[in-house]
């Protein structure tokens, strides 16, 4: 069975699990998978007590294993007001441009990693993202804004977080970029 089948399987099953990825930098993402698409998924993050944590889009392709999280949190996050998980907005999955423009769409501040690289994220708001460069206007971790956008290589983004705790409270701090 091919990932993208046990992907969507997940989905419809709306079960907690851990999908582990081949990157060198890569850490596991635990939570409901919420959409897939032929080459980009998504998954509701979930933090430690079961706490839905904002959306994390991944390439299909550097998927090794997806397992059935074992515990209580499962149980908790179907009590949540929340529940169930759903996907963020429209999702376009074809390209790393295409999610981000669509993950950015639903959110105040995107973060993008390059996991085979590096382990650093960056977090800013999209100014343009194609196949070639995706820009952000960056926020510094201490929530003060850079003064020009950051032009990062396309093909080398892995990961695309939006709506977690850290960036919400990175965004209330930092206010809108001036």
């Amino acid at each position: 069975m091919n990932t993208a089948v046990k992907l969507r399987r997940a989905q419809m099953a709306q079960r907690l699990v851990r999908v582990e990825r081949s990157l060198k930098f890569a850490e596991d993402l635990p939570g409901f998978i919420v959409a897939v698409g032929d080459n980009w998924a998504v998954i509701q993050n979930i933090r430690d007590g079961g706490y839905f944590d904002g959306y994390s889009a991944f390439r299909i392709k550097d998927v090794v294993r997806i397992k059935r999280r074992k515990g209580f949190e499962q149980d908790y996050s179907r009590g949540l007001p929340t529940w169930p998980p759903r996907a963020p907005s429209p999702l376009a999955l074809d390209n790393v441009a295409s999610v981000l423009r669509s993950m950015a769409a639903a959110a105040q501040l995107v973060s993008i990693e390059q996991e085979e690289r590096l382990s650093a994220q960056w977090i800013g708001t999209l100014v343009r993202s194609d196949a070639d460069i995706t820009w952000l206007h960056e926020v510094r971790p201490d929530a003060t804004w850079h003064e020009e956008p950051l032009g990062y290589k396309s093909k080398w983004i892995t990961l695309i977080t939006i709506g977690s705790g850290y960036q919400e409270a990175l965004a209330a701090v930092a206010g809108s970029r001036s």
